[in-house]
């Protein structure tokens, strides 16, 4: 196979530093992919992972560093447009992978027929595959929503990968982007493995990159033995209700108002009731009683993202509770930032390479999902399956998609809920070694990032063999860990 090659477009030179190992290249030119790989120091990782996919894959690839773009593209961008068209002929770049939007408006765009914008890569015929760990109405401060953008994102050359398919649905429905697929994120099994030499010395280990935050309202349920879940989610929705009041005072117009407050009403308790189910299809479902105000909502993209951001309340108090009610009744140590006016142990940021020390740190790994992800799983799951150990998360939609519940995967749907939970994994050392190692054998299995890479690619109609340079079969080693 080929190692890919890093192309430095502040230099307009390819790094010679890359080598040919194993078959020796066909005569026939072959198609190469070209990764668009940002700075970070989360979204750079999963890049690295997809990059080191493709390694094992036998895909020819090639990798642009998009910080030079980035530090030229103020002062010369015809010059980086030019070159980087010129690097896409000469290297036989037909498709390019990047973060969220990344790629799209970095270069200069083109014209078409009709006047409206197309990006560089759809005018060299490159296909333009674009993975959005951050969903679209969020990622970069909500960028991707602005107006001018939307004939670039629409364009039938991209192909936009979601982490589950009722965010998929949503961005296709409400923004009118085409070919959206629910595709859950994955993890590299060399990056992230187990680390059995260290010992356990917290019952409970988490990883978060933001501090706690509980609003006053919550702190009473705290102290109750087994918190008052209908109680939180009771004020929560009069929370939600007012939060939708704002917005529609702001935005519907008088005609329409008394529609929009009567559909939100009914929206709110649909969420109340199903908190599994994302806000996008009960909105669906409120179609047949709502009809008008729901067709209105949807096409007004800016007021329904801000409608739906008051309905993500509905679990954006649940990580920073559980991680200050579980401390009453376990050693809890959270990694990522300072917990410790939660009760909580641990330390600052943990690099990606290192999250898998951190979680063996603790007897059982601790996950709750984002408000964010109303449906479907993110990052964690697969990062704590990956480091081998045994891990415990909240009873999200679809999570048994990707792991069996019980023995790869411990769930819980109330705060008592997960205190036994736990407590039964710390008195049952057999139980826990078991549940890491199939959650390991699960993760190898079925969510490397060779797994997602191969099914983004077969998506835009790109099988593998496509940017395979000998038609041998490329022998994959074993993962160890």
């Amino acid at each position: 196979m080929i190692v890919g090659m890093t192309i430095d477009l502040s230099a307009l030179q390819v790094d010679v530093s890359a080598m040919q190992v194993g078959q020796t290249p066909s005569a026939a030119p072959i198609s190469r992919l070209l990764f668009l790989n940002n700075p970070g120091r989360m979204s750079r990782y999963f890049l690295e992972g997809l990059i080191a996919a493709a390694d094992g894959l036998g895909i020819e690839y090639r990798v642009c560093e998009l910080g030079a773009v980035w530090s030229r593209r103020a002062s010369d961008m015809a010059g980086v447009t030019r070159e980087m068209a010129e690097m896409v002929r000469r290297e036989r770049i037909t498709a390019v992978l990047g973060y969220t939007m990344n790629g799209a408006a970095d270069f200069e765009c083109r014209c078409r027929s009709d006047g409206t914008p197309m990006s560089l890569f759809e005018a060299l015929g490159v296909k333009h595959l674009m993975f959005w760990s951050d969903h679209p109405q969020w990622a970069s401060n909500k960028t991707a929503l602005l107006p001018d953008l939307q004939p670039l994102l629409r364009s039938a050359n991209n192909y936009h990968f979601l982490k589950c398919e009722s965010a998929a649905r949503e961005i296709d429905r409400v923004l009118g982007w085409l070919n959206c697929h629910g595709l859950p994120v994955g993890e590299d099994p060399k990056m992230v493995r187990p680390q059995p030499h260290i010992e356990a010395e917290f019952d409970l280990v988490s990883i978060v990159g933001t501090s706690p935050q509980l609003e006053p309202w919550i702190l009473p349920f705290l102290d109750q033995k087994n918190p008052d879940i209908d109680a939180i989610n009771g004020i929560v929705a009069g929370l939600v209700r007012e939060g939708l009041s704002d917005v529609w005072l702001r935005d519907v117009p008088e005609p329409m108002l008394a529609s929009l407050v009567k559909m939100g009403d009914d929206w709110v308790e649909r969420r109340r009731v199903d908190g599994r189910t994302a806000s996008f299809r009960h909105l669906e479902a409120l179609t047949r009683d709502h009809g008008d105000a729901v067709q209105w909502l949807l096409g007004h993209p800016q007021t329904y993202f801000d409608a739906v951001d008051q309905l993500w309340l509905f679990g954006r108090w649940q990580r920073p509770f559980y991680l200050s009610f579980l401390p009453k009744y376990f050693r809890v140590a959270v990694f990522g930032s300072d917990w410790s006016s939660a009760g909580c142990a641990g330390g600052d940021w943990v690099d990606h390479h290192h999250q898998a020390e951190a979680y063996a740190r603790g007897q059982v790994a601790f996950s709750v999902s984002q408000a964010t992800d109303e449906e479907g799983i993110a990052h964690k799951p697969f990062e704590m399956a990956a480091s081998g150990v045994p891990f415990v998360h909240n009873h999200a939609r679809g999570l048994s998609d990707y792991f069996t519940l019980g023995s790869e995967v411990g769930v819980f749907d109330t705060p008592s809920d997960a205190c036994d939970l736990i407590s039964d994994l710390i008195r049952d050392p057999a139980r826990r070694a078991e549940m890491g190692r199939a959650a390991r054998a699960r993760f190898e299995q079925d969510h490397t990032w060779a797994n997602r890479l191969e099914r983004m690619l077969m998506a835009a109609g790109l099988p593998v063999a496509t940017f395979r340079a000998s038609s041998t079969p490329v022998v994959r080693s074993p993962v160890h860990a």
